[in-house]
C-alpha cells in the first residue's frame, strides 16, 4: 500500500468517523486505544486486522470500505439474491365446505 492510498484511507477513516459523529477521544475510548492511535491512523498509518474490524465496526461500515476495496456507502449491506418466485398455486378447495346442490331451479319450468 503506497503513501497515497495510505493518505485516502485515513480521510475515508476520518469522514466515517464524523459522520458519525463520533470525537477522536470517544473513538479511542470504545476501542481502548489512545487518541494519539486514531490519530495517526487518520493521518495514514494501518492499523492492524483486528482494530481495523473493530474500528470499521465501530463506524458502521467495513474494512473494505475503509481500505477503498469496495464503493464507499457506509450503510451497504450484503444481500443474498432472491430465489425467483413460484407462480401462484391455485387455491385448494376448503373441505369443510358445503357441497350439496340445490337442483330445484334445475328442474323447475
Amino acid at each position: 500500500m503506497d503513501v497515497t492510498e495510505r493518505q485516502r484511507y485515513g480521510k475515508r477513516l476520518r469522514r466515517a468517523r464524523l459522520s458519525r459523529g463520533l470525537g477522536l477521544v470517544e473513538t479511542a475510548e470504545a476501542l481502548g486505544k489512545s487518541p494519539s492511535t486514531v490519530a495517526t491512523w487518520e493521518a495514514g498509518a494501518i492499523p492492524n486486522a483486528v482494530d481495523a474490524v473493530r474500528l470499521a465496526r465501530l463506524l458502521g461500515t467495513r474494512a473494505e470500505v475503509l481500505f477503498g476495496g469496495e464503493a464507499a456507502n457506509t450503510n451497504a449491506k450484503r444481500r443474498r439474491p432472491r430465489a425467483p418466485s413460484a407462480p401462484p398455486t391455485p387455491e385448494a378447495p376448503d373441505p369443510s365446505a358445503d357441497l350439496t346442490v340445490d337442483r330445484s331451479e334445475a328442474f323447475a319450468q
